[in-house]
């Protein structure tokens, strides 16, 4: 690519969880054959979020929306005043996006809200021959009547992982009606000084990173961690994320009642992810198939870019990510028995868990190295499908 492709992103979000870095460390990749802008809400300007901070760390452009006020929730309004107040926001959020893609060779869209707002500049870089890339951070494993627009609007179409594609085309099958990309994310180690020699050999450290919610299956982590750590006194659980829910007391409820809560430390929301991983024994990706399906599952892959193996349930791309018994477990049973039964393998088998960990570190070469994503993004930007 002689000229740097220019691509606007409507990142309409105040949370900086694994679609928000994994959208960040992308196009931090691939400057500086490519020029992306952040379109920010301005609610990450008036509540200094960990989003704008990791925005200016990276120092990746970015301009905000007119939201003076925060937007209103978008879904079925329950008065005249929300239908008013949803149009209003969206009119308002087309008009700025529309003025902020003047310039961009490409326009993309990491959630269906994105598309919503992203009307008006859509259209006009379809009639312009320009693409509007919408990227399946999100896995609609049921019908969407919501996907259709955004689909609808958009040249080509990207997903994590195959299993992703089959699973959103399913029950959506005119997703199989415009091209489409299967481009995992790039796994950037940030180099802090720290190495895997961090992890304590007398203390086994089983770690979950993510959105602290029930579909996130904590409950049952929780639950699987004390039925094992009464029998091994190194065994530590350490969570890490946002709770969903700071409202409700569920998460608070759970650590009180467990027997064994002074081995269960809640971090709360972390950036060091990767150093946090060095210190696992093993990550756990309780996520619920019966709830969610994972269009990817990104720790699993930072987590093997530092030797480190996963637990998880048959949730979405996981199954793809993660191979059985070669790179991790995946739990036959959506039950804290079951997920305790695979964590326990890991700790009576240290030298499997080594395997296991290696395996994972050469998979995420193989797979999720910065080269093969990158050439994968231009090869995109510059002419069609990635293969």
């Amino acid at each position: 690519m002689t000229n740097p492709s220019k691509v606007l992103v409507v990142f309409n979000t105040v949370y900086l969880y694994g679609m928000e870095r994994s959208v960040i460390e992308t196009f931090e990749m691939l400057r500086p054959d490519v020029q992306p802008l952040f379109l920010l809400n301005r609610a990450n300007l008036r509540h200094r979020t960990p989003l704008l901070e990791e925005l200016k760390r990276t120092r990746l452009p970015f301009r905000f929306f007119h939201d003076m006020h925060d937007w209103p929730r978008f879904g079925m309004p329950r008065s005249i005043r929300q239908v008013f107040g949803m149009l209003a926001a969206l009119i308002e959020g087309n008009l700025d996006v529309l003025h902020a893609a003047r310039d961009a060779d490409a326009l993309y869209l990491p959630i269906v809200t994105s598309a919503y707002i992203s009307v008006f500049a859509a259209l006009w870089f379809r009639l312009r021959g320009r693409k509007v890339i919408y990227f399946f951070h999100d896995l609609p494993s049921t019908y969407s009547a919501k996907l259709r627009p955004a689909v609808a609007l958009s040249t080509d179409l990207v997903h994590y992982a195959q299993r992703s594609l089959k699973l959103a085309a399913a029950e959506n099958p005119f997703v199989l009606g415009r091209p489409n990309s299967v481009i995992p994310p790039a796994i950037r180690i940030r180099q802090t000084g720290a190495t895997a020699a961090s992890r304590d050999p007398g203390r086994k450290n089983i770690v979950f990173v993510g959105q602290v919610a029930p579909h996130k299956g904590v409950d049952l982590l929780i639950d699987a961690f004390n039925q094992l750590a009464a029998r091994y006194p190194v065994l530590h659980l350490t969570i890490a994320g946002g709770v969903y829910d700071e409202n409700c007391p569920w998460f608070e409820a759970l650590l009180k009642a467990s027997a064994h809560s002074d081995r269960i430390h809640y971090l709360g929301y972390r950036d060091d992810i990767h150093e946090l991983l060095k210190s696992a024994y093993v990550l756990a990706i309780p996520t619920r198939p019966s709830r969610f399906q994972e269009s990817f599952g990104r720790v699993a892959a930072e987590a093997m870019a530092v030797g480190v193996p996963s637990v998880c349930f048959k949730s979405g791309a996981l199954e793809e990510v993660i191979v059985h018994r070669q790179t991790g477990l995946v739990c036959e049973i959506e039950s804290a028995a079951c997920l305790a039964a695979n964590l326990d393998e890991f700790i009576r088998r240290p030298e499997f868990r080594d395997v296991c960990g290696c395996n994972a570190h050469l998979r995420y070469q193989e797979r999720y190295s910065e080269h093969t994503v990158r050439r994968d993004w231009l090869h995109l930007l510059a002419h069609g499908a990635a293969a």
